[in-house]
């Protein structure tokens, strides 16, 4: 390629540039460089070529958005251009547009009539769609208006609840289409969903059709921004919001009324998406953004309001409390300033400071997974404080809500503050470190925990349990709090009692891993530990108590000890494990969990500590953490078969649905990834769903999370069958994280893992293969053929070798590369053989594979075998009389495609020692019927067929004549 540099002042040779890579593929490049002549022509003429080359490149690779709007340019400058017509018609038909597809159709027909062997078959294709959708649209329309009836007792013949539901039932189908949206809109279904969602105190059948109502709209809104729009403009964003309470006054099927507050939540959900973009895991649109900012803006600033509203249910905050934590982000709606700005976080701060036990007349309905939901979007708003003055004004917000509350005299405003504080050290731990610093609010808190009152004591040690997250603020606490948590610890009330057993759990692991700091005495951990297990294990307390339990020992864990002591408690383990089922009602359960699971398995970060350091460190007298002896690889492995035997991955696969966090789904993959490491269990992990889940973290988690989620896949692809491994659609969308992981920046060993699993799931299909080209993955695959390592090289190629009956591939190799000299040379062994170098051998296996899969269909690569290097038959030969029968069957079959393929390209080989070689094994007897496997006679065979083939071409080009 050339260098685009020397052709930066002149936009014809970047042109020819660009054409040359739109021929072997490179889409992409292409792309880039007709932009950056589009940024220094002043052409009109080769503007508009410029663009119609550029749609070419975007078509080629889906992008039909972007071959619109450069078709669009083009056509600016040239109203009446054939191909920018025809391209756009091309790409309208991809984004299913097809009457607007038909009218460019048929316009560039008739700019173009000499062109019409092109643009006719795309023309009566689209004729065909066009008139057939008429027709559906008549009928779609008729069966949309007998539905509206019947969905809205305006049918007198049938008005049961049956026929109701029917009707309803049917309008939700036809809403998945542009000609039923279309349809019903027509019919004026919007009013009618209006009043039916008005509905009061609804009885199961009215919440049930209310139900299938909300599910009409969702299909509706998720169609396309002008269906969100007009949806929102009929019924009006305040009559959206409050669907909320779909199900005020149902007393009944708990199953149902969360189903509807779901079905609500998805409601806005795909409203928002609509408006910005955001479909099927794509990034916001930048356009759609700016053209609907007001819109979405008044949308979330009502939401915002409702957030800490006195008149909804629990259930309800908890739905617009999770939709903010899905698009708040900087990288989906980006609304963290603006939900500032609008006093929002005041507004949860206000739930964050709530108490259930005090029963005042402004206290809200909060549910038992209301805080850890907070807790989750206040870390997502502070991580999305991008710089000081943002992160001032969090701050400032937080100390405006307490300061008000800490001017009232009554100690409940004091419980409140408390509670706040401790929510915020769960969630947004800088600020919540902050407000617990400040000048007597530490102080304050130990003063409540001393007290006799229930509240004070519950909501005081929770707090202490909170602060006690870093050794300097440990110190302190063991300092003042130790012995007001010991004299808790006897109390008589076992939900003040686990509190503060987690407060000492917490405060004595204050030294995490490091062998060498003990803050209590020796034994004290373990002592600790066992009274966890007591709580645990005790069939009378309930699940809250059983969750602080888990929570002490996620501390003490820490201690090697510890881990040991408890992976001998199976029963302990187990139950541990079970009741990770209530975590989608129960948020506060996942964190404590994980992170035990992740003390056990070593899951965590460690530093590669230089020994030189460590000896400087002895030398100026400074603390050198020590790894304890249980910490070792194969004490944790066997912890590691502990937890699987016991259920592991099913408890993660429900931990891994109660959560959005981006940073717990991390810790779940670590522990998951850690699991996969045994070969033996990885079938267990996909037979508990562990597969699934997987899938979503490599898509939705932080980088870390990505990769460890995207190794593990690795690894369960490399040993099973991908039909079983990733069943279905699944397939398809491993291939994504398995390419993230072929990167300069992964360890070597995930470079293999993620090749081999490749290598397997593209040959499952020709949809698996199509879909790589699609990922862009062909050059990530093939970077690693280039590699010194014989393991990568070998597992890139095997995995090309794979990929070379596909129509990109055969383009790729015919384009002006070295491609296929790189195959050749990859055929022959620089050096002589030994049984060693099985690596190598699997290498030229599948190299010379490739080769025999393109000469059966490209003369380009016939020619090029015989030219691309000095001494082609060299190898030739030496496959063809290669003692590995598999080299001589890919020999012979490349040395008889060649002939095949062309008279000239046959002359070249007739007549040289790899046409005698061929001839004489054409002539060779078979062996003996029983002496070999069958597999190896059938080799046998084709090499004697596949060499007979060659003489024959060769006789019928007339080169040889039949002895």
């Amino acid at each position: 390629m050339k260098d685009n540099s020397v052709m930066a002042g002149d936009p014809l040779k970047i042109k020819e540039e660009a054409n040359e890579l739109f021929k072997v593929g490179e889409y992409d490049k292409a792309i880039d460089l007709c932009n950056q002549a589009l940024d220094i022509c002043k052409d009109d003429n080769l503007r508009c070529i410029l663009h119609k080359n550029a749609a070419a490149s975007h078509l080629k690779l889906k992008d039909y958005e972007d071959a619109i709007k450069h078709c669009d340019k083009a056509l600016e400058m040239k109203p009446q251009d054939p191909k920018a017509l025809y391209r756009r018609a091309t790409a309208l038909e991809a984004l299913e547009r097809f009457e607007e597809a038909y009218v460019d159709a048929q316009k560039a027909l008739i700019a173009s009539p000499v062109d019409a062997n092109t643009f006719k078959p795309l023309l009566a294709r689209l004729h065909l769609i066009v008139q057939q959708r008429r027709n559906k649209f008549s009928q779609t329309r008729e069966k949309a208006s007998k539905m509206v009836k019947l969905a809205f007792g305006e049918d007198p013949q049938k008005n049961s609840d049956e026929d109701l539901e029917t009707g309803l039932n049917n309008i939700v189908v036809l809403c998945r289409e542009r000609a039923g949206i279309e349809s019903l809109l027509e019919l004026g279904i919007l009013p009618r969903l209006k009043s039916l969602l008005e509905i009061k105190r609804p009885t199961k059948a009215q919440l049930s059709r209310k139900l299938m109502g909300v599910r009409a709209l969702s299909s509706m809104v998720s169609f396309d921004s002008p269906k969100a729009k007009r949806v929102l403009k009929d019924l009006g964003i305040p009559f959206l919001l409050n669907l909320q309470d779909i199900s005020y006054g149902f007393v009944g099927d708990q199953t149902l009324i969360d189903e509807s507050l779901v079905a609500v939540q998805y409601l806005w959900q795909s409203i928002l998406d609509s408006l910005s973009g955001t479909k099927k895991g794509n990034k916001p649109s930048k356009e759609l953004l700016a053209e609907n900012k007001s819109v979405i803006d008044t949308f979330l600033t009502t939401l915002t309001m409702t957030l800490n509203s006195r008149a909804i249910q629990g259930e309800a905050r908890d739905s617009i409390i999770q939709l903010f934590t899905k698009n708040i982000d900087h990288v989906c709606l980006g609304w963290a300033e603006r939900f500032v700005e609008v006093k929002g976080l005041q507004r949860l701060a206000d739930i964050g400071a709530e108490v259930p036990e005090l029963k005042t007349e402004s206290s809200m309905i909060i549910t038992s997974n209301t805080r850890a939901l907070v807790a989750a979007l206040l870390q997502i708003l502070y991580d999305n404080m991008f710089y000081d003055g943002a992160r001032k004004g969090f701050l400032e917000n937080i100390e405006e809500f307490t300061n008000e509350l800490l001017t009232s005299p009554d100690f409940e405003s004091k419980i409140r503050v408390t509670s706040l504080i401790t929510l915020l050290l769960n969630g947004a731990v800088d600020v919540g470190n902050t407000m617990i610093a400040k000048q007597g609010i530490l102080q304050m808190i130990l003063v409540m925990a001393n007290s006799e009152e229930y509240i004070q004591q519950r909501v005081a040690t929770e707090a202490i349990v909170a602060a006690a997250s870093k050794k300097d603020k440990a110190k302190a606490i063991i300092g003042e709090g130790i012995n007001i948590l010991k004299r808790l610890y006897q109390s008589k009330n076992d939900e003040i009692k686990v509190r503060a057993l987690v407060g000492l759990c917490k405060l004595g692991s204050a030294g995490g891993t490091d062998a060498s700091w003990r803050p209590f005495a020796d034994g004290s951990t373990i002592k600790l530990a066992e009274a966890c297990r007591r709580f645990l294990l005790n069939p009378a307390n309930d699940v809250q108590i059983q969750r602080w339990a888990v929570e002490g020992l996620s501390y003490l864990t820490l201690d090697a000890d510890v881990k040991e002591k408890l992976i001998e408690d199976k029963p302990a383990v187990k139950t541990m494990l079970e009741i990770s089922r209530h975590a989608p009602n129960m948020g506060e359960l996942v964190y404590p969990i994980i992170m035990t699971l992740v003390n056990l398995l070593n899951a965590y970060d460690k530093k590669e500590v230089d020994p030189e350091m460590i000896e400087l460190a002895k030398f100026a007298k400074v603390h050198i953490p020590e790894e304890h002896e249980f910490d070792d690889p194969d004490f944790v492995l066997q912890r590691v078969e502990v937890l699987a035997e016991l259920g592991v991955t099913s408890c993660l696969v429900n931990l891994a649905k109660a959560t959005e966090s981006a940073n717990v789904l991390e810790l779940i993959s670590r522990i998951l990834n850690a699991v996969c490491e045994r070969e033996n269990l990885r079938g267990m992990v996909v037979a508990q769903g562990g597969g699934r889940e997987l899938i979503r973290i490599a898509l939705k988690s932080n980088e870390k999370g990505r990769i460890n989620a995207s190794q593990a896949l690795a690894r369960i692809g490399v040993n099973t069958a991908p039909s079983v491994a990733f069943p279905g659609q699944r397939m398809y969308e491993v291939i994504k994280p398995l390419l993230n992981l072929l990167d300069m920046d992964r360890s070597a060993l995930e470079n293999f893992e993620a090749l081999l699993a490749l290598c397997n799931i593209v040959g499952e299909s020709e949809s698996c293969q199509k879909r790589i080209f699609e990922e862009k993955g062909f050059m990530k695959i093939e970077h690693y053929a280039y590699e010194k390592h014989t393991k990568l090289r070998m597992a890139a190629v095997q995995c090309l070798s794979n990929l070379a009956s596909t129509e990109q591939f055969q383009r790729y190799y015919e384009g002006d590369n070295d491609r296929v000299k790189f195959m050749m040379m990859l055929c022959h062994p620089d050096d002589e053989l030994t049984t060693e170098d099985k690596d190598d051998i699997e290498t030229m296996k599948a190299a010379s594979a490739i080769l025999a899969i393109l000469t059966a269909t490209s003369r380009i690569v016939c020619g090029r075998i015989l030219t691309c290097i000095k001494s082609p038959l060299d190898i030739l030969i030496w496959l063809i009389a290669n003692p590995m029968i598999d080299l001589q069957v890919r020999g012979v079959t490349i040395c008889r495609n060649i002939i095949k393929c062309d008279q000239e390209l046959a002359e070249r080989l007739v007549g040289s020692p790899v046409f005698e070689l061929m001839m004489a094994l054409s002539q060779k007897e078979l062996p003996a019927e029983g002496s070999i496997p069958k597999d190896e006679m059938k080799k046998h065979t084709d090499i004697k067929q596949r060499c007979t083939e060659a003489m024959q071409a060769a006789e019928e080009w007339g080169l040889v004549k039949k002895t």
